[in-house]
């Protein structure tokens, strides 16, 4: 999974790092909650006149860990066979995210923008250290 990709849908989901979602909740990747006995925080607005709650985290490590599983087993079988096969150009590989938000091919435009004018895919080569995980 490109670094770019998740940095730039960390971006966009947080605000670059300003909503209430990330600073009182660690959500890094706007993960939804529909489970009411886990930790969550309810949205402002509605969906359909229906409440919609996003994931509570005690940490950052458990968001990324939810969004690694979502990607994984979530509605994203395109983007996990083009990864799967050697997908390393992340511009491609970002058209199969479309379903990760409301805003569908706006969301991947925008995931676009963010990674060309910040120059992530520089950290695509990237590898946290396993020991900073312990």
């Amino acid at each position: 999974h490109p670094c770019s990709i998740m940095l730039a849908q960390a971006a966009l989901e947080t605000g670059w790092g300003s909503s209430r979602f990330f600073t009182r909740a660690n959500n890094t990747f706007g993960v939804w909650s529909f489970n009411p006995r886990e930790s969550r925080m309810k949205a402002r607005e509605t969906r359909g006149g229906k409440a919609v709650y996003v994931k509570k985290y005690d940490n950052l490590y458990g968001s990324i860990i939810d969004y690694y599983k979502l990607i994984a087993r979530g509605p994203y079988k395109e983007y996990r066979e083009a990864s799967g096969a050697g997908g390393n150009n992340p511009y491609e590989m970002i058209k199969y995210l479309n379903r990760y938000s409301e805003l569908g091919d706006e969301y991947v435009r925008r995931l676009r923008l963010v990674m060309r004018q910040s120059a992530l895919e520089k950290y695509d080569s990237y590898r946290l250290d396993p020991a900073y995980m312990l």
